[in-house]
């Protein structure tokens, strides 16, 4: 029986793409950069490679910063400095933030039935910013964060602490997440139950174990 619920923030209840999109395109405004056509897709596909660095532990957080849009200018043949981007990106990303969808209501729903805990790799300040800024912060009974915990997602480390805090068997706990890597195989490792959100419609790895799958944050009605 599900008596807590552990959830992701960016790409499960704040639309980090979105955000992400809306950054880059208003800081290359402000650097007279003209970017490609497929910068998005250049974008995640140099993000998502170097988080996963940071949760297997061969990167930290600052070192993304640093690299991160010199890695994307260099792919795209842009002249301009990335780590001068990458700080007015961040910047931008630190105060924007915009709900999935249904995000709102469905925080709503498990609230009332269940305590609901962040579990997050993102910087402590950043996140606990933009959940205030659009009045999600008071649903979570707590805020795990990587940061201050000292572990990243998907370790042992960093469940063990959030089951320790949340004080319920590991069973009795579930992670909604979008991620395979940092949050449903972590979680899944030390024995919470899991619910993969498909935020991006990825396609799905043969070897992926979750115990639900969703393509719409309402879905968890159906579940919880």
């Amino acid at each position: 029986m599900i008596k807590a619920v552990l959830i992701d923030v960016d790409n499960t209840i704040l639309d980090f793409n979105k955000c992400a999109y809306l950054a880059m395109h208003s800081v290359a405004k402000d650097f007279s950069i003209t970017l490609p056509k497929d910068i998005e897709n250049i974008f995640h596909t140099v993000n998502d490679e170097l988080w996963k660095k940071i949760e297997q532990g061969q990167l930290t957080r600052d070192e993304l910063h640093q690299i991160r849009w010199e890695i994307i200018f260099k792919k795209c043949n842009i002249n301009a400095d990335g780590k001068k981007f990458e700080k007015e990106f961040i910047n931008f990303v630190w105060h924007t933030a915009v709900p999935v969808d249904n995000a709102i209501e469905i925080l709503n729903y498990l609230s009332s039935k269940y305590p609901v805990f962040v579990a997050s790799n993102a910087s402590a300040k950043q996140q606990r910013a933009r959940l205030k800024s659009v009045n999600m912060y008071n649903y979570f009974n707590d805020i795990f964060l990587s940061e201050e915990i000292g572990a990243e997602k998907p370790s042992k480390e960093f469940f063990s602490y959030c089951i320790n805090k949340i004080g319920f068997k590991n069973n009795e706990i579930v992670m909604i997440g979008d991620s395979l890597s940092a949050d449903i195989s972590g979680a899944s490792e030390i024995g919470i139950n899991t619910i993969w959100y498909n935020h991006n419609g990825v396609k799905e790895p043969l070897n992926a174990i979750y115990n639900y799958k969703i393509d719409s944050l309402l879905e968890l009605k159906n579940i919880l």
